[in-house]
């Protein structure tokens, strides 16, 4: 967890414009805050993957650019962010196939069998 926190405070993309919420339905560690961060520990768990982010973009702050699905078990690299960010503004629409990028902005399609995962 602790990892997932740097990666998210050592990101290049403006502070003012991202926050990082870590929904802990394990009830595995106490709520806290941090500077552009906060952990919500619920004493129950989600029945699937699924309602537990709908759960989360629902604490989303309305002055945000983005909601990013930032697993707590995945190492992202500083421009992770503006990356993502800047290869998505001039796409019309997005497929979850195209899941990799570089610092160069580029997205490369790998095939997964249309199957997500954030990293």
């Amino acid at each position: 967890l602790a990892t997932a926190i740097e990666c998210f405070l050592r990101q290049d993309y403006p502070s003012e414009l991202r926050e990082l919420i870590i929904l802990d339905d394990a009830d595995q560690y106490e709520s806290q805050q941090g500077d552009g961060w906060r952990l919500v520990s619920l004493p129950f768990r989600f029945r699937t993957l699924g309602e537990k982010r709908n759960a989360s973009a629902g604490l989303v702050s309305a002055d945000v650019d983005a909601y990013c699905v930032w697993d707590d078990d995945d190492v992202y690299l500083p421009w992770h962010m503006s990356a993502s960010a800047a290869a998505l503004a001039g796409a019309d629409y997005t497929i979850p196939t195209i899941i990799y990028n570089d610092k160069r902005t580029r997205l490369q399609r790998k095939s997964n069998q249309y199957l997500f995962h954030g990293a």
